[in-house]
Order: structure tokens, then C-alpha cells, then sequence
């Protein structure tokens, strides 16, 4: 068995966790379960390898091979839930990334050779569900995020998701010099240096034309709206959460809306952007704007419990999006940002977008 990290191994346990207690509990944005809210699991589809299996919950676990409609395994459901608290207690102790050779028989048996999610897929885990509420019997596909491990991200950064500024720097000035300043919080300090020399900051495009044109899709004026951001961000003038972020837009009000009546208006653009960029978009591929097959997130807690959140609950999943996402800075030589540098007798400064989960 190879080595995987605590997120990844969060993966194999949701598996074995929901196939047990046959139930997907609906949450609130304090990821506190809602009462007698939950979806009732029918099965669990994988594709492995090419191939494509079911394990129904049906009295016992029973693994067919879809393509032959062949009974391939039978296990007991009791044992499938002595499983997932025996995985839970070994990725809890696991450090960085590492074995579980335990499981790796059982593994085979149930014909799951690929643990890892392939990185351009959203979805991490595909099951169908009855719902109580419509009586509807259908498969929804999930991205799994676990407390276990490190924070995830929502968005990931790369040279993509870059944002360019020009700075307008007194005659003789320049600004460059403010590379060589390290103190922390770096980014603050250096903008606090460039604005205190009477530097001016500007925000010019969105370098990556895939990306911007992707944003444009959401809403026309978001590259704009995210280069404020992104500033005030890196400047240290907000708070990564989510919410500061919209309490200082409403604040600012810096794309001069009429909030004469207060519309939510950039509480709607930001909750509409963090949910495409959940379900569907990224930076690097053209958009559709159609979501890929992911329609929520399933998260792992910290006790083992498990949760959801799904679109097909619009409004709390859009809640739980907007109080737990904050921006993050990613690594800043690998994706070339956070320098001034001189072009053209100009002077520029790239800012990064990523954004992660916080808990």
C-alpha cells in the first residue's frame, strides 16, 4: 500500500463510514447536524481502473461488478463499521503521509486499488441516496474535506491565478527597494512602505486570460472586484475570512454601487463566485459554466463524525461557503508574486490568489 497524507486517507474512511451507519447527515454553517435531516445511503459507486463497481446497502454490503452484474463480495455491516472506527483511530495517529498496512488485504478484496482522487476531479466520492424530503431516489457526487489534516483549499493558487498592479512611485523614487523588506507580516510591510513614500497602487488585469475571462463568466466586473480584494488583503487593511472581506467591501463600497438601500450586493457576488469556484471552476481550464459532477462537500470532523453540504440546499450551502473560507498566500517564488519589479520603465507588483477552508 502506498503512502498517502491524512486528507487522502479521509477519503477510504467516509467509504467505509457511510457504507455502516447508511446515513449522510444534512449541517448547519456551525457544522452542528441538522435534527432527523439526512440522506439515507442506498450504495456507493467507485470506478477503479476502468472498471465500475456497486457496494449496496441492502441488510449487508454487497459488491457487484457493474459491467457482468456479478455478486464479487458480501461483507457483514457490522464489520464494515468495526472498520471505519479502527481507520479512523490509525489516520488520527498517522504523520504526514503514511502506510495503514492493515487494510491493505481488505483493500483488494473490495476491488480498490486507486485511493487517490485524480487531481482534475472535483469529486471524491459518488453515492445514492433516498431523500426523505422528495422522496427521490438519485447520485450525488461529493468532494471530501477532513479536519483531520491540514486546512484545504477551496480555490488553488498557481501562476494562474495571479493579479498585476502597477505602482505609481514620486519622481526618483524607487519602489523595488521595498523587496528587501522581510519584516512580518512581509506583505503588509511592504505595502505600508510603498504607500508611505507615496506610492500609488493600481490594479491592471487578471494575467491569466483563461482565468479572467472564467471570472467574467460569474459576473463581469469580479476581476476588478477580487484585484481590490486581493489587495486589501495583502495590504493588511482585512482580515482573511470571508466576512471581513464583504465588511470592508460594504464599508468601502470601492466599484461605487447604490447601497442607498443596502443591497447585499457584494455579499452576493462573493457567495456566487465561492460556489462556482466550489463546484466547477477553475483557474487554468475554459469554463462552461457548467458544475462538474460534484455537487457538495462532505466533511470529516475532527471526532470522526461526518457531515454534508449540497446545492441541492442552495441558501445553507452558500452559508457554509461565505463563514468558512478566508484567503491565503500561497508560495510565493514557486508562483512568482509578492516582488516589485521594473518593465518597460514601469513599475508592477503580482498578487496571488488561493483560498482555503478554515475551520
Amino acid at each position: 500500500m502506498s503512502k498517502f497524507n491524512k486528507g487522502e486517507w479521509s477519503e477510504l474512511y467516509v467509504f467505509f463510514k457511510l457504507l455502516g451507519e447508511g446515513k449522510l447527515h444534512i449541517a448547519d454553517i456551525n457544522y452542528n447536524k441538522i435534527p432527523n435531516v439526512f440522506y439515507s445511503i442506498l450504495a456507493i459507486l467507485r470506478r477503479d481502473k476502468g472498471e465500475s463497481y456497486e457496494y449496496i446497502r441492502n441488510g449487508k454490503i454487497t459488491l457487484i461488478d457493474q459491467q457482468n452484474n456479478e455478486i464479487i463480495a458480501t461483507l457483514e455491516i457490522e464489520d464494515i463499521l468495526e472498520i471505519a472506527g479502527k481507520l479512523y483511530e490509525s489516520i488520527k495517529k498517522g504523520v504526514s503521509t503514511f502506510e495503514i498496512d492493515w487494510i491493505t488485504k481488505l483493500l483488494e478484496e473490495l476491488k480498490i486499488t486507486e485511493l487517490k482522487s485524480k487531481s482534475s476531479q472535483k469529486q471524491d466520492i459518488e453515492v445514492r441516496i433516498h431523500d426523505p424530503r422528495t422522496n427521490l431516489i438519485t447520485n450525488l457526487g461529493f468532494s471530501i474535506k477532513s479536519s483531520l489534516g491540514s486546512l484545504s483549499t477551496l480555490f488553488n493558487s498557481g501562476k494562474t491565478t495571479n493579479f498585476l498592479y502597477e505602482i505609481f512611485p514620486p519622481e526618483g523614487y524607487n519602489p523595488e527597494i521595498v523587496n528587501e523588506l522581510d519584516s512580518k507580516p512581509k506583505y503588509k510591510t511592504r505595502f505600508e512602505k510603498l504607500e508611505a513614500d507615496g506610492c500609488k497602487v493600481v490594479f491592471r488585469d487578471v494575467e491569466s486570460v483563461t482565468f479572467k475571462q472564467n471570472l467574467v463568466m460569474i459576473d463581469s466586473l469580479l476581476p476588478c472586484l477580487l484585484g481590490k480584494v486581493l489587495y486589501y488583503y495583502y495590504a493588511g487593511k482585512t482580515k482573511p475570512s470571508m466576512i471581513s472581506v464583504i465588511e470592508l467591501l460594504q464599508k468601502l463600497n470601492p466599484l461605487h454601487f447604490d447601497l442607498s438601500e443596502n443591497h447585499p450586493i457584494y455579499e452576493h457576488k462573493i457567495r456566487t463566485m465561492l460556489t462556482d469556484m466550489a463546484l466547477g471552476m477553475t483557474s487554468g481550464t475554459i469554463w462552461n459554466g457548467r458544475y462538474k459532477a460534484v455537487g457538495g462537500f462532505i466533511i470529516v470532523k475532527e471526532d470522526g463524525d461526518i457531515i454534508c453540504y449540497h446545492i441541492y440546499d442552495k441558501d445553507e450551502f452558500q452559508d457554509f461557503l461565505l463563514h468558512h473560507s478566508k484567503l491565503d498566500v500561497p508560495d510565493s517564488g514557486r508562483h512568482e508574486f509578492g516582488k516589485v519589479f521594473k518593465k518597460d520603465d514601469r513599475y508592477f507588483i503580482r498578487l496571488n490568489l488561493q483560498i482555503r477552508y478554515n475551520t
